[in-house]
């Protein structure tokens, strides 16, 4: 049998179990499968380019309106455009969830984490400045010099600057990078941090820029969506729901099986990528790189 959607993958599984009457836990098995991947798997498939636009700050003041439907003043500020940045002073303390309304565009669901949370009472406190940042749908608070995270991020592989020269950014960990005070002044991005979901750059961006990210993607559960990790590696998914079964049978000798072939199925696609990174042609040292862009 073809093992190419969630309805053949809860078959397959009950079918290798062999006992009908764990039919009800299947979806179980896979969902906690899909998280163990989601967690331990780095590779190729699930790997995403996504631009990040970078704006400077537009400063806004002192707000006004209420504390839960702040107004912000930036003259010639239009509707409010994926990318765009402003700060304000509060001038109250909100009590809930909070809207935004900068320069008679329109009130908009202020939130933060990841844009989705509603703020809560006492998340914006009277007389502390703040900075929100646009994601085409929402204003979402930031720190100073961050963009939020891409959908569903898992992990940063690389980040540049797409400019001329392109400049890629060195990763620092957030205790070296405030340290250094990085994101303290502005200027064109050389180094960035991640904290919750935010990619924090330094110096903060002091013009309209574009950064690419190429980044660990988590996958969409099968349930909702076929991914191309789900698709290019059936057997991945099969093991990973078979192996998070054996709890749920208590003892089932097949699990040492089953772990040993999920282990062996993570080193195989590790091992291909592994061949499709580094090729058997031979590096080449190139020297001083100035010289090979004429400089």
């Amino acid at each position: 049998m073809a093992i190419t959607n969630s309805a053949e993958l809860i078959t397959a599984v009950e079918n290798w179990i062999g006992d009908t009457s764990i039919a009800a836990r299947v979806s179980e098995f896979i969902t906690l499968g899909e998280a163990w991947i989601w967690r331990n798997l780095r590779v190729r498939a699930i790997e995403e380019m996504v631009d990040l636009r970078l704006e400077a700050a537009q400063a806004g003041g002192t707000a006004t309106g209420t504390a839960n439907a702040i107004l912000v003043a930036i003259s010639g500020f239009g509707a409010p455009a994926l990318g765009d940045v402003v700060t304000f002073t509060a001038a109250l303390t909100n009590t809930g969830s909070v809207t935004l309304n900068v320069q008679s565009g329109g009130a908009v669901a202020l939130n933060k984490n990841d844009g989705t949370v509603a703020l809560e009472a006492n998340d914006i406190i009277g007389g502390h400045d703040y900075r929100a940042y646009y994601d085409g749908t929402r204003w979402v608070l930031t720190p100073r010099g961050a963009v939020p995270l891409p959908s569903r991020c898992r992990a940063i592989r690389h980040l540049i600057i797409d400019r001329d020269p392109t400049r890629p950014l060195d990763y620092m960990t957030p205790e070296s990078f405030w340290s250094r005070h990085m994101s303290d002044d502005t200027g064109i991005p050389q180094a960035y941090t991640i904290m919750s979901d935010f990619l924090i750059f330094g110096p903060a961006t002091d013009s309209r820029l574009i950064g690419r990210a190429l980044y660990y993607r988590r996958p969409t559960a099968i349930a909702t969506a076929v991914p191309r990790l789900f698709t290019e590696n059936p057997d991945l998914y099969l093991y990973a729901a078979l192996l998070h079964a054996a709890p749920y049978l208590e003892d089932d000798p097949r699990a040492v099986t089953w772990a040993a072939m999920l282990k062996q199925i993570i080193e195989d696609m590790k091992a291909e990528d592994d061949m499709d990174r580094f090729t058997a042609a031979p590096a080449r040292a190139f020297g001083n790189v100035a010289n090979l862009r004429g400089i």
